[in-house]
């Protein structure tokens, strides 16, 4: 039996755990790909792998719903365990996915954005947490309205 991690988005006092089975493609530079680099980091503790995972930065230069556009790309972290298994990490955002490919965590994550970025929008600053407030702002430098 596999060890599982849970991750969650405490985004709007909410819990986005969602899969999207019915998204149908996408431009080919809607996600950038770098090289895998190695690394002895364990991740807080939770992965009780034999060996270290890989992990890589990557960035998102567009998103899939083309209603918005970005200003500038967002950093994504990759960690690929000893497993296989993929974890993307938005972490100034604290947006995560996990998947069985980089390509599909990589597609979560940015519908997760768009998603976030549409949520926050229809909650007034007042209504808003701490870091919910904090999403808003640095979602607002991130992502422009089309």
């Amino acid at each position: 039996m596999s060890k599982g991690v849970e991750l969650k988005s405490s985004a709007t006092e909410q819990e986005f755990v969602s899969v999207k089975h019915n998204w149908k493609s996408a431009e080919s530079n809607v996600l950038c790909v770098s090289l895998w680099t190695q690394t002895n980091m364990t991740i807080n503790g939770l992965l009780g792998y034999e060996s270290s995972p890989d992990i890589k930065y990557t960035q998102i230069y567009q998103l899939i719903n083309f209603k918005y556009s970005l200003k500038k790309p967002i950093t994504v972290k990759l960690i690929k365990t000893s497993r296989g298994e993929v974890i993307g990490d938005i972490e100034e955002l604290e947006l995560y996915s996990f998947g069985d490919n980089e390509f599909d965590v990589l597609r979560e994550l940015n519908e997760e954005l768009t998603d976030l970025f549409e949520d926050l929008l229809s909650i007034s600053d007042g209504d808003l947490g701490k870091f919910p407030r904090k999403w808003k702002s640095l979602l607002k430098e991130y992502i422009a309205i089309d």
